[in-house]
């Protein structure tokens, strides 16, 4: 562009800020620069340098129809950009940041909350938002130190009754169901909390194993093992021990080399238990069948070895967020299987939506790549059903579904879907 017509250009920049009884400060002196210069716009290698960072900005964070006049004001907006970038990081990470720790009877009123944040990002700034924030907390911390003080309450209570039992034998009546059914009645009568029924559960599945090993194994009479009361305590030593390398050598057997997890022979073996606590105490439980999607790309396009690296990653992440008592089973290749123990349907709800949220939103690494995995999933309460092999047929038929309708979903047999 020629120097007097540039030098046109300042001039009427100048006349005309004088004229407004503006002052010349950089910011006002380049904007009036830049609508003076409207018709020369494409001819100033400034301009043109700033139109390429503004289109670079823009199209970076999505954003149209916006006029940029000067570096002040690109400026102004990539520090807006980025407040607002931080602050929807922030907003994805509140969810996990309030959740609760024990009790969580209030997932859903912090879901609704910070779903409302998320629409309204802005919302965060304002006083009422926050208060509502101080008062889901406080709430949090007053149902989690319930929980406390009713098992710790809950705990005494078992402890006095396990006390009656514990200088008598078992099997003194010769009738193992006859003393299960004695104690599960009293184990009824202590009116335990809510939050401490799935811990009596726990209790109760390991008196049924004792008491059974008890009536299987042991034939001499009360009198006999008191008498011989010496030999017998010696002897009980060297069964432990055997009883103690016979577990050892069973669970070896009964885990999967490489992911650490339950193999497809435990899943048999544990599944059967699981069935005969339901008949006599009618435990109820959960079939989750999953399966890992679009697998054999990662086989094909990176190794087996990345493979491998994925389903142990994958079951770390599953037996992590799966509660003591619950099963994590690797049924074959990509396949695994979760066996729920629960009191209400929602917390296997929770759990579904637990382990999908947590998988989906982190990275599984292998070497220098990262992956974002998804899987498929369906869900069986054995209570629906003439029997647990209906229950776990319709839970595989399930995760088929899923994976034929988009994948990444979880389908429960009452047709509700995550």
């Amino acid at each position: 562009m020629q120097t007097d017509n540039l030098l046109d250009i300042v001039k009427a920049t100048l006349r005309t800020l004088q004229k407004q009884n503006i002052s010349a400060t950089p910011n006002h002196y380049a904007k009036e620069f830049s609508r003076q210069a409207s018709n020369s716009r494409d001819k100033i290698s400034e301009f043109k340098e700033l139109d390429t960072l503004t289109e670079d900005v823009f199209k970076t964070y999505n954003i149209k129809n916006k006029k940029i006049d000067t570096y002040y004001e690109l400026t102004k907006e990539l520090i807006k950009l980025k407040k607002h970038a931080n602050l929807a990081y922030f907003i994805g990470s509140l969810e996990e940041l309030i959740s609760p720790s024990i009790n969580h009877t209030i997932d859903e009123k912090i879901k609704k909350l910070v779903d409302k944040i998320k629409e309204s990002p802005d919302d965060l700034y304002e006083r009422r938002t926050i208060d509502k924030l101080k008062i889901i907390s406080k709430e949090r911390i007053e149902l989690d130190r319930q929980v406390i003080k009713d098992k710790t309450a809950d705990i005494v209570k078992l402890t006095q009754l396990m006390g009656k039992y514990f200088d008598r034998s078992l099997i003194q009546s010769g009738n193992s169901i006859q003393e299960i059914n004695k104690i599960k009645k009293e184990l009824d009568e202590l009116e335990l909390s809510s939050t401490s029924r799935r811990e009596l559960i726990l209790v109760q599945n390991k008196l049924i194993d004792t008491i059974y090993e008890l009536g299987h194994n042991l034939k001499t009479s009360q009198e006999e093992l008191i008498e011989n009361q010496t030999k017998f305590a010696t002897m009980q030593g060297h069964i432990e021990r055997l009883q103690q390398d016979l577990h050892n050598v069973k669970k070896q057997n009964n885990i999967d080399f490489l992911t650490g997890v339950l193999n497809r022979r435990a899943y048999d073996i544990e599944i059967e238990k699981l069935e005969n606590q339901y008949q006599i105490f009618n435990n109820k439980y959960a079939i989750v069948f999953i399966d890992i999607d679009h697998f054999k790309i990662i086989n094909d396009n990176h190794g087996h070895e990345c493979g491998d690296t994925i389903l142990k990653t994958f079951a770390n992440l599953l037996n992590a967020l799966t509660r003591e008592g619950d099963i994590i089973v690797r049924y074959g290749g990509e396949e695994f299987v979760s066996i729920i123990i629960y009191d209400d349907i929602e917390e296997v709800k929770k759990y579904a939506y637990r382990i999908k949220k947590i998988i989906e939103e982190n990275n599984f690494i292998y070497k220098d790549l990262k992956f974002k995995i998804t899987f498929s999933a369906g869900v069986s309460i054995r209570e629906k059903y003439d029997c647990y092999h209906t229950a776990v047929n319709n839970a595989d038929d399930l995760m088929y579904k899923a994976k034929k309708t988009g994948r990444a979903k979880i389908i429960f047999d009452d047709g509700f879907e995550i």
